[in-house]
């Protein structure tokens, strides 16, 4: 059986570096039980074991983070999903996507590589060479 990944748009982040700070924000916890927490009105109903979000910024995703679980909570309005991350997104080789509102499925046979290398490429640049299908 395959793993299932989600994509969700880096809103409001120009760079790679304003993900990490943004995530430094929804970060909880310390040492092995540090997990950056996201909300979503939305409720995932397939099984993410051994999942990764995949995050979209300048149309192409560049980053993932391994799923550590998914928890349904109260919220204001009914209820939500919690979508707990492992901290620290490991940069992807960059795949054009289109932005969409919320997330989206992505099975695994989709899901771009890892970058690879002593030195990968800086998110911003492969980004942009991804959206001139360069890479």
């Amino acid at each position: 059986m395959s793993r299932l990944g989600l994509t969700r748009v880096a809103y409001a982040c120009q760079s790679f570096e304003d993900l990490l700070a943004r995530q430094a924000l929804f970060t909880h916890g310390a040492g092995a039980e540090a997990h950056v927490r996201l909300t979503s009105a939305r409720i995932p109903r397939r099984d993410l074991t051994g999942g990764s979000l995949f995050w979209i910024l300048k149309h192409s995703l560049i980053a993932r983070q391994p799923i550590l679980g998914v928890e349904e909570a109260a919220g204001a309005e009914g209820p939500i999903a919690v979508i707990r991350l492992k901290p620290g997104p490991i940069p992807v080789v960059p795949v054009h996507r289109r932005a969409h509102q919320g997330w989206r499925y992505l099975p695994e046979e989709l899901w771009p590589a890892d970058q690879s290398g002593s030195e990968p490429l800086p998110p911003d640049l492969a980004a942009e060479l991804a959206g001139l299908s360069l890479l």
